[in-house]
């Protein structure tokens, strides 16, 4: 599995756009649009912290799991188009 944070809602600001300096497990390899999902990570109060893309497989909820770690985060959304969005 790999994922990439593109964008990190709760960080102080001081990380460079793009990117969560947090984040230990990023993407070894590319992701793109076109082999991923879009996905969004939530706390239990609908907040939105985190977007990124990961690959489509069965170890998805990882990600879920190292936000929840990182940042308390409850709930994550995935998306092929961005537009419509399903819980996972």
């Amino acid at each position: 599995m790999a994922y990439i944070i593109t964008r990190d809602l709760i960080t102080d600001g001081t990380d460079p756009e793009g990117t969560n300096l947090n984040a230990v497990t990023l993407a070894q390899g590319t992701l793109s649009a076109d082999t991923s999902v879009f996905f969004r990570l939530l706390d239990d109060d609908d907040e939105l912290y985190y977007e990124g893309l990961v690959t489509d497989d069965e170890d998805i909820l990882d990600v879920l799991d190292w936000a929840t770690i990182n940042a308390g985060a409850t709930q994550m959304l995935i998306s092929s188009n961005r537009i419509v969005w399903k819980q996972v």
